[in-house]
Formats: C-alpha cells, structure tokens, sequence
C-alpha cells in the first residue's frame, strides 16, 4: 500500500478484516520459523494490538490473545475472532436489507 501510494499518489482502501488476520498469521508463522514457538507467542501479544486496531469487538481476542501460550491457540483465536466478525457483517446487512 506504502509503495502503491508514493507511486501513485492513491491511497489504497484500507484491508479487510480477515485480510489483517490473514497478515498477521502469516507475521506470527514467520516470526515462530525465526525464533521458535515460544518466544514468537510471546512477541506476537505485543503486535496482535496493531493488526486489531479499529476492529469493533476486538478487546476480548486482544486479551486472549496475551494470555496464551502457543502459536496454536493464538491462530485458533485469530480464526474464531474472524468467523464471527463475517456473522456480525451478515446479521448486519440482513438487518439493512429488511429496513
């Protein structure tokens, strides 16, 4: 997006939220192949912040996500935080759609 921008001058629509998740698994994937399981979970609670920033609903994955202790149950969080912020964008447009 940074590149994209000074390139062109357009700024890029901001990523979606399973985009971010997308991201920052991958993040906490590279981060685990350069400095093991337990280090990585323990860096990636000071960087979940960032890619939940803005995320309405985020606070209690950004808890657990500080309070777990492997690279699994951080990526189980991350993929339940996503399944239900599509529900909450279905209901939603549902709801829109009935008015």
């Amino acid at each position: 997006q940074t590149v994209h921008y000074l390139e062109t001058g357009e700024l890029l629509p901001e990523n979606t939220v399973p985009e971010k998740i997308e991201i920052a698994k991958l993040h906490l994937q590279r981060l685990a192949n350069l400095k093991g399981e337990v280090v990585a979970t323990k860096e990636f609670r000071k960087l979940a912040g960032y890619y939940l920033k803005g995320v309405p609903r985020a606070s209690k994955t950004k808890v657990a996500i500080n309070e777990a202790e492997n690279l699994q149950t951080v990526e189980a969080l991350l993929d339940q935080f996503v399944v239900e912020h599509l529900e909450r964008e279905e209901r939603q447009k549902q709801r829109l759609a009935e008015i």
